[in-house]
């Protein structure tokens, strides 16, 4: 595994902050900074600490989607924190699928809608890990 693939989907990650950060127009001082991130990942040297790097990605982007989604509250005058928010990882936390033919993913597909929908009929709101 090289820190080359790392820091690919960390850049990946800061480019989606950075887009909804701007249909937010929340500033790009609000969230984690990019190029100090990505020089703390280049720091990086053993194997697992890259592996546990790209695995942290999803979580951190969806903290980072936190600050500029309450940031956007703010500038808006609404108390996000009152809003309830789900961070969300299709199929849960513990559940691995592998998906070899139409009908697994249908299924599959279905358990996350339903998931997905009783967390809405919560009137919750979803962030995707």
């Amino acid at each position: 595994m090289k820190p080359c693939i790392m820091r690919w989907i960390y850049k990946k990650v800061f480019d989606s902050l950075e887009e909804e950060a701007t249909k937010k127009d929340v500033p790009i001082v609000a969230y984690a900074n990019r190029s100090n991130e990505l020089e703390e990942l280049k720091k990086l040297k053993n194997i697992s600490s890259l592996r546990l790097a790209i695995k942290d990605a999803g979580s951190f982007k969806s903290q980072q989607l936190d600050i500029i989604i309450t940031e956007a509250g703010k500038k808006q005058g609404t108390n996000i924190a009152e809003e309830p928010q789900v961070h969300h990882k299709p199929g849960g936390n513990n559940k691995f699928s592998i998906i070899s033919s139409q009908n697994e993913l249908d299924e599959y597909l279905s358990e996350i809608r339903s998931e997905m929908e009783r967390i809405l009929k919560e009137n919750k709101k979803i962030i995707l890990e």
